[in-house]
């Protein structure tokens, strides 16, 4: 049964807003009774195309106890400005009825209202209405009393959820809250606006929690969280070493072999005495994962044998020495060979609720459980000062096993994707005495609905680089930092992040500690303990990933070679997670309040109207990493709150060039308020080279378009001074004087009057060898001042002499013309030594080897220029009368 109605008004506390048509529906389960009311919300496509209305939940309300409505003669006649050929307003009478439902219970606290008014002209219907609500309240109240209606309407409260993202207890996707709203608005552009009500409700729900923060600012508190996460391989051994250097940090060796442990349930967990104040930095939670922990061939039928886990529990607390007083065991999960456990200091256990678990296989068949994921999900709630309930921070913790073999990367990448997927907690609404579980409806959130999400395990990803030189960068002698890091660029992980095809949006730490697998015992090994028939690879990783309000600092990650019962060596991490504590009632209320204040915003009659302050900026001169930022401040002048954002000229392009940064993108404002877009300036290397050559004038205008309303347009523009950096040699040679002197490729030297070298190279070059009294090999080993490198920079763009402020040193001059060469050399659009060689320079193991590479044939810039940094290198390292029988070739 349903009938047309109208809101009576949109003033007043009664009720927000309506659109102008509306339906009374009536859904039962069992003997609970609700009426839905549903409002029309009007959809459209991109560019205003293809005009459709959606029908959506507005108000649901119990019809129980002192339900009643009530209807009178409307006291007013209102003027119907609906467009009178649309058929939901054709054939309407102009008679109304006042139609007042008073409400018998709230199910939610978003309705604290006592009645609703509305308008209704279809006499007839209402009659049926009414008399079907009465009928239906009295079989209603005959089985079901008001004390137990949270219970028995708890069906209805997944419908209340869906109302208000703003008030959910779930926070939002992870990768959402990371990536910037303006790519998930709708595609528009300057006179298309794209999909105007979907971006202000896409643009209102992120406006709303993060407006209610900064007025809550007054009264929150921080509370820093320290973590510490753990993945330790076990190839199916039991624990017969002491895990102290990988579950409580400490640096001693782990060679010790420790007695057969004793059960769990023997080692006494008292209350923490005054030792803990001296073991005050331990970590709050320790979450460790394990992967092998039985090879068994029955457990791939996933066992839930607990032997294993008893034993590895009692060596972790065995691991934390003294430490073992100050924590519980909170949770844990198993998953065959996979293992999750969580560890919590006493004093802070209260803290962390709504703790669940899960498990997924992604094995043979992508059932049995010899690989995939077991996951813990938990909210930290610190009490806040005011000893009320807090607002929670939910961190959810992942261990996993991903495929093996080297050239099993795609499945890798896949079992990532299907493991995250198809991982799902269950978590249902709030518990009460008058709502039994049976009752509650379940809610399901992904790993990704988190605040802080850790990702941690045998990922199996591996070196992709020949096995012998992987070994020879791991051993050669005093470059480990340097050959580390080309390690990591051949990283099967670090790959697939970078492009995009598994962990996409990850961090994680520099990878600082040698390879953790595979390790072998015996004549099979390498100097360094590694199988001779495996490639040494980083497997074992830990990552993570945060939103904006729960920033999380990485403070160490570390493998851990002392520990070697296994084939892997395991790996840690420590993390401080910033959390703020604000009281859930205060923000709860905020929340309430901004939601009404835009929550039918783009269904004001008025218009949206800003005004931009200034109308246009001149950043004036910039340069090469030479950040300037101006500030253009967007006021609401209107009646009504209005969303804003920036869009590009045309649809697919960008909304600004390259060397334009902007703060704000998007935002929405109240009436009269206001905020400051910042707009920044900064050119870098690959900017520079563009501009170095072609010299545009970088003018560009902004066009900022508001939700329903007009576009604005911002013009934009600066003078760039061209460099000498991020140019190729050749181009130095044909410079007539210095670089801010050429106006067009008219004043350049033709090839054949190019000089030798760059004048520019030759000038630092020039200082570097006759720079006394420094020691020659920390001019390219120590970091320069990188004022006295933009000082440097200047004189070489502008022809000036090199002169510096008083208070710089000889040596601190010396250093920072060093590192203006390095500088120079590393912003070269073309390197010095061609990139086509780079493969044969690293197979090169010998003098003679490196005599039969074969040189493609230098331009004659590129090879004085190598020269004279060859030459210099050779006196930094003997710099004892090298020079004084020197003469540079012709």
């Amino acid at each position: 049964m349903a009938m047309r109605i109208r809101p009576a008004s949109k003033d007043g506390e009664s009720f927000c807003h309506m659109d102008p048509l509306g339906h009374f529906r009536f859904e039962s389960s069992w003997s609970s009774i609700s009426l839905f009311l549903f409002k029309f919300k009007p959809t459209n496509g991109a560019g205003g195309a293809n005009p459709s209305v959606e029908l959506v939940i507005d108000h649901v309300i119990p019809i129980i106890g002192e339900f009643s409505i009530s209807v009178a003669l409307s006291k007013r006649n209102t003027v119907d400005l609906r467009n009178p050929s649309s058929p939901l307003t054709m054939n309407q009478p102009r008679t109304e009825l006042r139609v007042t439902i008073n409400h018998g219970h709230h199910l939610s606290p978003d309705q604290n209202t006592e009645h609703i008014t509305l308008l209704a002209n279809d006499l007839q219907r209402l009659r049926s209405v009414l008399e079907e609500c009465k009928r239906l309240n009295q079989i209603s109240n005959e089985n079901v009393g008001p004390a137990t209606v949270s219970g028995t309407h708890a069906w209805v409260l997944p419908y209340l959820s869906t109302a208000s993202p703003a008030f959910s207890a779930v926070p939002f996707d992870v990768r959402l809250s990371n990536s910037p709203l303006h790519t998930r608005l709708s595609p528009a552009s300057a006179g298309f606006p794209g999909d105007d009500l979907a971006d202000i409700q896409l643009i209102r729900e992120e406006w709303i929690p993060r407006a209610a923060k900064v007025i809550c600012d007054k009264t929150k508190t921080r509370r820093d969280l320290k973590i510490r996460i753990g993945t330790f391989n076990v190839n199916g051994n039991l624990p017969t070493q002491d895990l102290g250097a990988w579950v409580g940090g400490s640096d001693h060796d782990a060679d010790k072999m420790l007695p057969p442990l004793k059960k769990l349930s023997e080692i006494t967990l008292g209350e923490s005495d005054d030792k803990g104040d001296e073991l005050s930095g331990s970590p709050d939670i320790l979450v460790v994962g394990f992967q092998e922990l039985d090879l068994s061939t029955g457990a791939l039928l996933y066992s839930t044998e607990a032997f294993r886990e008893n034993a590895w529990t009692s060596a972790v607390f065995a691991g934390l020495g003294e430490r073992h007083e100050l924590y519980d065991k909170l949770v844990s999960k198993q998953l065959v060979g996979m293992l999750i456990m969580a560890f919590v200091k006493k004093n802070v256990k209260e803290c962390f609720e709504d703790v669940k678990t899960t498990a997924v296989g992604a094995g043979i068949l992508g059932v049995m459980g010899n690989k995939g994921a077991t996951g813990i999900r938990l909210s930290f709630r610190p009490k806040h000062p005011s000893g009320a309930p807090s607002l929670p921070t939910v961190l959810t913790f992942v261990n996993s096993h991903l495929a093996a073999f080297e050239d099993m990367v795609d499945r890798r990448n896949t079992d990532f994707h299907d493991l995250s997927s198809r991982m799902q907690f269950v978590r249902r609404t709030d518990q009460t005495p008058e709502t039994p579980t049976r009752n509650l409806p379940q809610v399901v959130v992904s790993v990704f609905d988190t605040d802080v999400l850790f990702w941690m395990g045998d990922l199996n990803y591996r070196i992709d680089l020949p096995s012998q030189t992987i070994r020879t960068l791991l051993t050669w002698p005093g470059l480990e930092e340097v050959n580390l890091a080309e390690l990591r660029k051949y990283d099967q992980l670090r790959n697939a992040i970078r492009e995009r095809k598994a962990f996409e949006d990850f961090k994680e730490a520099d990878l600082t500690y040698l390879p953790t697998y595979r390790f072998a015992i015996g004549f099979s090994t390498d100097q360094l303990g590694y199988d001779v028939k495996r490639k040494p690879a980083w497997t074992d990783r830990i990552l993570h990933m945060h939103s904006k309000t729960a920033p999380v600092k990485q403070l160490s990650y570390h493998g851990h070679p002392s520990v070697t019962m296994s084939d892997h060596r395991p790996v840690s991490a420590d993390f401080v997670v910033s959390c703020d504590v604000i009281e859930l009632s205060e923000y709860e209320m905020t929340t309430r309040k901004l939601h009404r204040q835009v929550l039918y915003m783009e269904e004001e009659e008025a218009p949206p109207k800003i005004s931009l302050e200034p109308s246009s900026i001149d950043f004036g001169t910039v340069g090469y990493l030479r950040s300037v930022t101006r500030a253009l401040e967007v006021r609401n002048i209107g009646k009504i709150p209005c969303a804003f954002r920036f869009v590009p000229l045309e649809v697919e392009e960008l909304i600004c060039p390259p060397w334009l940064l902007i703060g704000t993108v998007t935002g929405l404002l109240l009436p009269d308020e206001s905020v400051t877009v910042s707009l920044t300036i900064d050119i870098n290397c690959e900017m520079a080279a563009e501009l170095n050559r072609f010299r545009p004038r970088l003018e560009v205008t902004l066009i900022l378009h508001v939700g329903l309303g007009k576009d604005h347009f911002v013009p934009v523009s600066a003078k760039y001074e061209p460099t000498c950096f991020a140019n190729t040699l050749s181009y130095l040679t044909r410079l007539s004087g210095p670089i801010r002197d050429v106006k067009s490729a008219d004043d350049l030297l033709s090839e054949d009057e190019a000089k030798n070298a760059p004048k520019e190279f030759m000038r630092l070059v020039n200082r570097l060898m006759s720079c006394d009294g420094v020691d020659a090999s920390a001019l390219f080993t120590t970091r320069g001042d990188l004022k006295v490198v933009e000082i440097i920079r200047e004189c070489l763009d502008t022809g000036k002499q090199f002169v510096f402020p008083k208070e710089y040193t000889n040596s601190v001059i010396s250093v920072g013309f060093g590192e203006a060469l390095l500088r120079l050399l590393d912003s070269l659009t073309e390197p010095l030594i061609p990139s086509s060689l780079n493969s044969a320079c690293e197979a090169v193991t010998s003098k003679d080897e490196g005599f039969e590479v074969s040189l493609p044939h230098p331009s004659r810039a590129s090879w004085r220029s190598l020269a004279y940094t060859l030459l210099l290198i050779r006196n930094c390292v003997a710099p004892d009368s090298f020079w004084t029988n020197f003469h540079m070739p012709p």
